[in-house]
């Protein structure tokens, strides 16, 4: 459009979910005036300005929202989301959950006044209620810059070249956050030191946390904010005693829950490991014939093809780097027994959820078919080898399909008997080191024996008095290196005989032993150049604009 951000409201509200916005020339999503709306399960990265902008306007009416939840924001050029104030304070809450804010250039979260766009690091103390749940920033300039009404709980703030959050302060309250490895942690602001962490969070490869991270059940499930309730996490939407910290919650178990009682016969015969059990993350049937609808509550998942119905399970695997994968196994409760248990693709897209998900905003599944499941029988578990799929950490998905018409059900996550991934792994066998004593190879100083034919050259003059005169260049330059220091015999032969005929008369015969007996003690210096090793990694671009 005329701004070039990817999308831009004015005075209107809707959804933007699953899009990636990169390499634009301004910023990913723009609102001004009377705008709200939900931005969720997108990427914004790498445009020139900001990934979200929104304007304050003046504004009195009704509270308009905006929640920005699931988004990964990396790489703009400015700020990951920029607040712009107004003189005027208007009526607007924003919530800010669950997003990965990373590697913007200038501020993760940065509040601007006077309707400036500069990014220049004021940090302006808005009065409009700004709600900072949940989210992991990593290696911003700024994690978060102002606020004077502004509630950030549950962070996580790693990284940050200059400072994690600035001036945070008025009636604003900073809670249950963890700072590490910032240029400074905090200044300014009302941070509950009590409740904050200072160290390592341990993240992997996605900004998850792996296993043994402090901040695994370090955060609280309610929080209260000038008598409002500004987030209240109910039982069974985290896992452990508390929610943990940062942008996605860990799902790390000792074993299965108590209600894993049946016997589950393996797929293959165990091998020696530790045991880890994996509850599911996110898993929901979608259904053809009502494409808009979301069954993500719903306790069972259907795998059908009359009506046409899929079922997606998405598992978050941590705390096994470095350790060898030996076996993966996907556990599933029967609760409706088929001929075709269903067919099991992998999901390269993890950007789903399962309070949102239906059949018009399902990933796909990928070409790959990862297993399948024949006759299955009720109120037995039935096993799915996944060894091939998992081999380290990450998020995993599969889209599960049937070919045939008499469905088969599962019980889901929120059912009676819900499904776990079971992994068994073990660290890498050590190499024991060779404890025999060493031959020494170096008794022996080398003689080495040249034999070098040089090349003779012979000048002659002659005059009346006839005179020959020869001159013998036997020029021979070796240069050689040898560790340890070799003696060398060079011997030069042939002894060579010359017999010439000159005219006028003159007969000269002459012979020439040039016998040279040389013997030098020679140094090699051996320079090594390592081979350099390029390692060239393509990622694929769904689009650009």
């Amino acid at each position: 459009n005329a701004n070039d951000d990817g999308i831009d409201f004015s005075d209107s509200g809707g959804l933007v979910r699953g899009n990636i916005f990169e390499n634009g020339t301004d910023d990913g999503v723009d609102f001004d005036m009377k705008s709200e709306a939900i931005v969720e399960n997108n990427i914004m990265r790498n445009n020139h300005e900001d990934g979200i902008e929104i304007r304050f306007q003046d504004y009195v009416g009704p509270t308009l929202n905006i929640t920005i939840r699931n988004n990964q924001l990396i790489g703009n050029g400015q700020n990951g989301i920029q607040l712009i104030g107004y003189p005027a304070t208007s009526n607007r809450v924003i919530n800010i959950e669950h997003n990965l804010i990373k590697d913007n250039a200038r501020v993760g979260v940065g509040l601007m006044d006077n309707a400036q766009s500069g990014e220049d690091y004021r940090a302006a103390s808005l009065l409009e209620r700004i709600n900072v749940i949940n989210n992991t920033f990593s290696g911003n300039k700024y994690a978060i810059t102002g606020g004077d009404n502004l509630v950030a709980v549950n962070n996580i703030f790693t990284g940050s070249t200059t400072m994690g959050i600035k001036n945070i302060d008025g009636n604003s309250v900073v809670s249950h956050n963890l700072f590490w490895n910032n240029g400074t942690d905090h200044s300014g602001s009302n941070v509950d030191l009590s409740s904050s962490l200072f160290a390592n969070p341990l993240l992997d490869l996605d900004f998850g946390l792996q296993y043994g991270s402090p901040a695994i059940d370090a955060g609280t499930a309610q929080f209260i904010f000038q008598g409002s309730t500004i987030f209240d996490y109910l039982p069974g939407t985290y896992f452990g005693t508390a929610p943990d910290l940062g942008w996605l919650e860990s799902n790390f178990l000792n074993e299965p829950t108590a209600i894993h009682t049946p016997t589950i016969p393996p797929t293959s015969t165990p091998r020696p490991g530790d045991t880890f059990t994996f509850a599911p993350l996110d898993d929901a049937t979608v259904n053809n014939s009502s494409p808009g609808t979301n069954y993500g509550s719903d306790a069972l998942l259907i795998v059908d093809n009359s009506p046409i119905e899929h079922f997606l399970i998405k598992f978050q695997v941590d705390g096994l780097n470095g350790l060898e994968i030996t076996q993966a196994t996907l556990n599933l409760y029967v609760n409706n027994e088929s001929t075709r248990g269903g067919d099991f693709y992998l999901v390269l897209d993890n950007f789903w959820a399962e309070e949102t998900i239906n059949w018009y905003n399902a990933p796909i599944a990928d070409s790959t078919l990862v297993a399948s499941l024949d006759t299955v029988a009720i109120n037995n578990w039935v096993s799915i080898d996944l060894t091939s799929l998992i081999t380290d950490d990450g998020l995993y998905s599969l889209r599960v399909s049937s070919t045939t018409t008499d469905a088969a059900k599962y019980s889901s996550k929120e059912g009676e008997f819900p499904p776990f991934l079971e992994i068994i792994a073990a660290s890498p066998p050590a190499t024991t080191p060779d404890l025999r004593t060493p031959t020494d190879t170096t008794t022996t100083t080398p003689t080495t024996t040249q034999i070098i034919t040089p090349t003779v050259t012979f000048t002659n003059t002659v005059t009346t008095t006839p005179t020959l005169t020869n001159t013998f260049t036997p020029t021979a330059t070796v240069t050689i290196v040898f560790t340890p220091t070799p003696t060398f015999t060079e011997t030069f032969t042939p002894t060579p005989t010359e017999t010439e005929t000159i005219t006028p008369a003159l007969t000269a015969s002459r012979t020439v032993t040039p016998t040279a007996t040389v013997t030098k003690t020679i140094t090699l210096a051996v320079t090594s150049t390592p081979i350099r090793e390029e390692y060239f990694y393509f990622l694929p671009c769904i689009f650009s604009y």
